[in-house]
């Protein structure tokens, strides 16, 4: 599954720090594309492991924050996956993935039957919220978030059915509003 990371000009320096968590914890070889302005070669020092490369977002013009949705949502309508992991550069691995759980997770995704999917979060966020369990898949438990659930939409490291993320990249929008606003729409 392919992999986004996003980041911005103000966070270029912790680009360096999750291209080392990543791959220690996830992998070297696993491919990453970073979304940004800037290339991050551009920070002192720094040059970007070969299993990432950089896509730049808006011609390289960050413009306001409030872009960000606007930025996001015309990258992500050119990509073909009906499903991809996204996520931003702050968001540090910390532990060794689990890929039995990884896996698990993909075959959902890979399930046609699985229609409602949206995102699956890939930190443990929502396990602190109300959860019930879902089904099974490999041994592994999938535990679901009620509808009205706070955070159902969040930059954190997530499995992202693209339609789904699409919808919540409503316009002028920064990445807390992204967050924020989803949940109200949603249970209006």
């Amino acid at each position: 599954m392919k992999i986004f990371i996003t980041t911005c000009n103000t966070h270029l320096h912790l680009v360096p720090i999750f291209c080392h968590l990543f791959n220690k914890y996830w992998g070297g070889e696993q491919p990453v594309t970073l979304l940004g302005y800037n290339h991050p070669q551009s920070y002192k020092f720094f040059k970007l492991p070969e299993n990432f490369s950089f896509e730049q977002l808006n011609g390289g013009d960050q413009g306001r924050v409030e872009d960000f949705s606007n930025h996001l949502h015309a990258y992500f309508s050119t990509v073909e996956d009906d499903y991809f992991i996204w996520g931003v550069e702050d968001t540090f691995l910390k532990s060794p993935v689990n890929f039995d759980v990884l896996n698990a997770f993909f075959k959902v995704c890979e399930d046609t039957n699985n229609t409602k999917i949206g995102r699956i979060d890939l930190t443990e966020g929502m396990s602190h919220r109300a959860t019930s369990l879902w089904k099974t898949v490999d041994g592994i438990d999938i535990l679901v978030n009620p509808q009205d659930a706070e955070w159902r939409v969040a930059t954190q490291i997530s499995i992202w059915n693209k339609e789904y993320l699409l919808s919540n990249l409503k316009p002028n929008r920064s990445p807390w509003e992204v967050e924020i606003l989803a949940l109200q729409e949603a249970l209006h």
